[in-house]
């Protein structure tokens, strides 16, 4: 499946409504499609989707690498990391130390520079830039 897509929820829409201080959100990213539930501590649901298009975006733009924030708190930072592979996007889910990040309004930098782990121990989706650069263009 090439589809990539991440959404916030206005409201729960799951059996398990979020912590307070947390908003659902969803990405599917080829055939993972599961429901997340971002931390407002730091963005609101809002700025992740800005940070999610502005991530998109640079990848459509041929950048090599981006990070999708799917949770950032005080102390660790879910990503999707985007690394690009041809034509397509390879996905790796990662947790780091909040300090493993750098966060410039609604840009996050991995510091020091994150290299693709690539390897059978960690969960990877992959899908076309083309998916991504629809995604961008929303």
């Amino acid at each position: 499946m090439d589809i990539f897509d991440l959404r916030v929820s206005a409201r729960s829409g799951g059996t398990i409504a979020p912590p307070v201080g947390y908003q659902e959100g969803r990405v599917r990213i080829g055939d993972l499609d599961e429901t997340l539930f971002l931390c407002t501590a730091v963005w609101s649901g809002d700025d992740y989707v800005q940070h999610w298009r502005g991530a998109a975006k640079t990848l459509a733009d041929g950048a090599d690498f981006a990070a999708f924030c799917t949770d950032l708190n005080s102390y660790n930072v879910s990503i999707f990391a985007g690394f690009r592979i041809a034509d397509d996007i390879s996905f790796e889910q990662w947790v780091v130390p909040r300090s493993a990040v750098a966060v410039n309004g609604r840009s996050i930098t991995p510091v020091p520079a994150i290299s693709r782990i690539g390897d059978d121990e960690i969960s990877s989706w992959q899908v076309s830039i083309k998916a991504v650069r629809a995604y961008a263009e929303i």
